[in-house]
C-alpha cells in the first residue's frame, strides 16, 4: 500500500528523532542487524517470536515495513527472525483491537523475493559495530569482581534448570551464558543476574546499600551461609 506524502513525511519525522535518541543504531540500512542498547525503541518489548524481552547487547532485525523487532542472535542462538519468517509468515496478521476498537492491517512483510535480500545484511553489524572486549580486562573483571558476599556464582549452560526462569530483580530471562546466583535460601529455585559482561548486577544491586535479610520470593528470613531460619 503506497503511503501519502504526510504519511511518509511522518515516518521520516519519526526515524529521525529515533536516529537522534538511539544513535549506535541510526544510518545503517533498513534490513541490517542492530544492536540494542537502552536506548533502542525496542529495548525491554517482547520478541514476537521467543516471548522474551529485548535486552542490551541482543543483535536483531526490524522489519522494514513497520519497524517491528525479531531477535537475529548468534550468540545466544536466537534466530527469531528467520524462524518467525519460515514458510511465508508474515510480519504481523490482520487483527481487530477491541480495547480501541479499531481494524490493525498488520503487515505483509516479506514482499515477494524480499526475505532472501535482506539476509544478505546479516553479518553487516556484527564486522562493523561491535567490538571485541578486551581479554585481559576481561580476565581483571574476572579476578576482582566478586558477587556481594562472595556467593558463587554459576555460569548457565544449554539445558540447565535455570534457563527460562525470570532473574528475580531485573525480571529478564535467564538465558544460556549468563552469570548468575543463586538465592541462598535454596528453597524457593530463584535466581539473580550477577553477570558484569552484560551490565547486569542484579544479585549486587538487590543487596545495595545493605544485605537483605529476606528471600525475594518467600518473604523466609535466610543467612548468607544458606541456612534458612523461620521467620
Amino acid at each position: 500500500m503506497k503511503l501519502s506524502l504526510i504519511e511518509s513525511l511522518k515516518n521520516e519525522f519519526n526515524e529521525g528523532l529515533l536516529a537522534a535518541e538511539d544513535p549506535e543504531n541510526a544510518y545503517l540500512p533498513p534490513e541490517a542487524n542492530r544492536k540494542t542498547t537502552i536506548y533502542s525503541d525496542w529495548y525491554t518489548r517482547t520478541c514476537p517470536e521467543c516471548k522474551q524481552k529485548f535486552r542490551e547487547g541482543d543483535i536483531v532485525k526490524l522489519c522494514p515495513l513497520c519497524g517491528k523487532a525479531y531477535h537475529n542472535d548468534d550468540k545466544y542462538g536466537l534466530y527469531c527472525w528467520s524462524k518467525h519468517f519460515a514458510n511465508g509468515n508474515k510480519c504481523r496478521e490482520p487483527s481487530y483491537d477491541r480495547f480501541n476498537n479499531k481494524y490493525d492491517e498488520g503487515c505483509l512483510f516479506p514482499l515477494k523475493d524480499k526475505l532472501s535480500e535482506c539476509d544478505n545484511y546479516q553479518n553487516y553489524y556484527d564486522e562493523l559495530y561491535i567490538p571485541e572486549l578486551n581479554q585481559q580486562f576481561k580476565n581483571g573483571l574476572a579476578v576482582h569482581w566478586k558477587s556481594f558476599d562472595n556467593l558463587k556464582e554459576l555460569k548457565v549452560e544449554r539445558g540447565d534448570s535455570a534457563v527460562g526462569l525470570i532473574c528475580q530483580l531485573c525480571g529478564f530471562t535467564i538465558r544460556p551464558g549468563d552469570i548468575v546466583v543463586k538465592c541462598p535460601c535454596n528453597k524457593c529455585s530463584s535466581y539473580f543476574h550477577n553477570d558484569h559482561e552484560r551490565h547486569y548486577k542484579c544479585w549486587n544491586e538487590w543487596n545495595t546499600p545493605k544485605r537483605r535479610e529476606h528471600c525475594i520470593q518467600t518473604g523466609n528470613k535466610i543467612d548468607i551461609c544458606g541456612n534458612e531460619e523461620k521467620k
